[in-house]
């Protein structure tokens, strides 16, 4: 298994910013990341390309189709994942917790993509995806249909049981006023 943190956005609604880069209690989101992928000994990639991550000397993943957003990122990560399911995480995702962590990787699914689903809406970017995924996102991909969540609607995806503590850890940072809540 690994581990694709999702960077190539332009963070527009952040005023351009790397969002894995910005700070909590003193830390990038992505070394939160990496620190708890780490300690699972799951390797650590990071999905598009933005120059601002270049010094974090992490192995990138561009996108295997380019302005097809997150689709062509998933279908990278996909490529680079061999035979084993791959994480799928946002890089503006800062309080995931390792509790969080550890259920998304040992739900029980064998083959179904694996999210939370959060108000009728798939969490894309906490998820597990099998690589028997490959084919819906290639078929996606070449009909130009790019929402993830019709993806995971197509996967018959298995919802992650979370509680409203942990839906409310997947709050992730798209404007600077969401960094004061």
């Amino acid at each position: 298994m690994i581990a694709g943190v999702f960077v190539g956005g332009r963070g527009s609604r952040m005023n351009n910013a790397a969002k894995g880069l910005l700070l909590i209690e003193g830390r990038t989101i992505i070394d939160r990341w990496r620190d708890m992928l780490e300690s699972r000994s799951i390797p650590l990639v990071l999905v598009g390309v933005r120059i601002e991550y270049t010094t974090l000397g992490l192995p990138v993943v561009p996108d295997l189709v380019d302005n097809c957003g997150p689709m062509g990122g998933l279908a990278a990560l996909l490529a680079a994942g061999g035979n084993e399911p791959v994480l799928v995480l946002g890089c503006d995702m800062p309080f995931v917790t390792t509790t969080m962590l550890d259920k998304l990787i040992a739900h029980s699914s064998k083959g179904a993509a694996v999210a939370p689903l959060v108000l009728g809406r798939w969490e894309p970017f906490f998820s597990r995806v099998p690589q028997t995924a490959r084919g819906a996102v290639e078929h996606q991909l070449a009909g130009r249909q790019l929402s993830l969540q019709r993806l995971f609607s197509s996967l018959n995806a298995e919802p992650l049981g979370l509680d409203s503590a942990e839906e409310a850890c997947l709050r992730d940072w798209d404007r600077p006023e969401d960094m004061c809540l």
